[in-house]
């Protein structure tokens, strides 16, 4: 606003006229209209997901009023239709997800349940070394151990010398993370052996938070292999750091173990839809309000390099002199 005041005539010259445009810009334009619209815009996003599933509940309801309808046309009898319509039902009920069976525990304590199916095309759900190994993988005790070696390793990461890397103290760190990154690679190795990589439901590989995991063991692993050669690749410290940096991303293995984390990501990751939606009428209104200011004030923001110079008609530029110049 004080450079537009000056670029046209300063405060005795009248342009102190144009301080009422960006008066009127922050009241009105960021504090009132456009925090009016962002919340209209919440409200009808809001409104918007109520009506969607409201529409789905009211969906759901007509199939079960349809499927029951058929059943009175194709059954007469009471003691037949009851035999029916509870195979019926059996047939249609839907599958359960085994996803979701690896994140609940059994409602008596117990471990979770196994995934009925092949691991790997050698472990079988009867195999007893699958289950020693999924007695081990589904016991509070294993994930607790896992936790401490997450917050030891984020504890780890912080502590290390960025500036000085032959610091005795990331020497020591080193081997620290050797020690983790080999209890990262047991616990994937177990789960593995206990879910299977891919090709069925409820395998490793078919969870979002297994397969993080599963990058950034693998990348570590790998860095400590490139650091160990003696070639070209072992001496490329930018390949090593770039595998390494991705170490940064242990501590998000805890959002997985703690529900209360996990929601709020999820909610996060929900909520960036709508800010979407909001961050467009955002930059619409900045769009607007940035045209109607360049077609006010183009080329009138200009500046003068010397500071005692007050107004446009004094400056006349500086320039540097050298002694040897060669025009």
């Amino acid at each position: 606003m004080y450079v537009a005041i000056e670029a046209q005539g300063g405060v005795y010259g009248g342009g102190m006229v144009y301080c009422v445009y960006f008066i009127v810009l922050v009241l009105f334009g960021n504090y009132t209209l456009l925090n009016v619209f962002l919340a209209i815009a919440v409200d009808n996003l809001a409104n918007a997901q109520e009506l969607t599933a409201a529409e789905e509940a009211d969906e759901k309801a007509n199939e079960i009023s349809d499927d029951t309808d058929s059943l009175e046309d194709q059954y007469g009898q009471d003691g037949e239709l009851a035999i029916d319509a509870e195979g019926r039902l059996a047939d249609d009920m839907p599958d359960f997800d085994e996803d979701e069976m690896e994140d609940e525990e059994s409602p008596f304590g117990g471990p979770k349940p196994m995934v009925p199916f092949s691991s790997m095309f050698i472990f079988s759900p009867t195999n007893p070394i699958r289950v020693f190994v999924h007695g081990i993988v589904s016991t509070k005790y294993f994930e607790m151990i896992v936790m401490a070696v997450i917050c030891m390793s984020s504890i780890s990461l912080a502590a290390e010398d960025p500036v000085n890397e032959d610091n005795p103290r990331n020497k020591v760190l080193q081997y620290m993370d050797y020690c983790f990154t080999g209890v990262f690679a047991c616990e994937m190795f177990l789960k593995l052996v206990d879910q299977g990589i891919l090709l069925h439901r409820g395998s490793y590989c078919r969870d979002f938070w297994n397969v993080l995991d599963g990058v950034v063991v693998v990348c570590a692993l790998v860095g400590f292999g490139f650091s160990g050669t003696s070639g070209a690749a072992g001496k490329n410290l930018s390949t090593i750091k770039s595998l390494r940096v991705l170490r940064v991303l242990r501590p998000l293995k805890t959002i997985k173990r703690i529900p209360k984390l996990k929601a709020v990501f999820d909610c996060v990751v929900n909520s960036l839809k709508n800010v979407f939606n909001i961050l467009i009428v955002y930059f619409l209104f900045q769009f607007i309000f940035a045209v109607i200011a360049v077609q006010l004030f183009k080329g009138t923001f200009f500046y003068c390099t010397d500071k005692t110079k007050r107004y446009a008609n004094e400056c006349h530029g500086q320039y540097f002199v050298y002694d040897k110049q060669v025009s």
